[in-house]
């Protein structure tokens, strides 16, 4: 029974760990103002990319500097927008945690979707 527990345990994390890949929707509240974010999550043969889109503001396809996954946390870096977002994978399809901008820190919270 223990070494099926183990086993368990061991598939669930790996199943975290992998597929990052996809589409990531969350929410950035700022003084009542919400500012949907969505994250475009890829892979190259030289590892992960992202492009992340700001329909509220019509912007899209803004494109990262930084994408890191590993032990289920996720770092982006946008370098023009002085934009990180760091975040824990609690689930398949939930991450949560905030992004840094200029020096203020709001959390942000992200939903796999199916697609765009």
């Amino acid at each position: 029974m223990k070494n099926i527990l183990y086993l368990s345990i061991l598939l669930t994390s790996q199943l975290f760990s992998q597929s990052i890949q996809g589409y990531w929707k969350g929410e950035i509240n700022i003084n009542g103002f919400s500012l949907p974010l969505v994250f475009k999550i890829d892979s190259s043969s030289t590892g992960l990319f992202t492009k992340m889109d700001s329909p509220k503001q019509g912007a899209k396809d803004i494109p990262t500097n930084v994408t890191l996954f590993k032990n289920n946390e996720l770092f982006i870096q946008i370098d023009a927008l002085q934009f990180n977002y760091k975040g824990t994978r609690k689930s398949p399809d939930e991450i949560f945690g905030e992004v840094t901008q200029q020096g203020m820190t709001l959390p942000l919270n992200l939903q796999k979707l199916l697609k765009e």
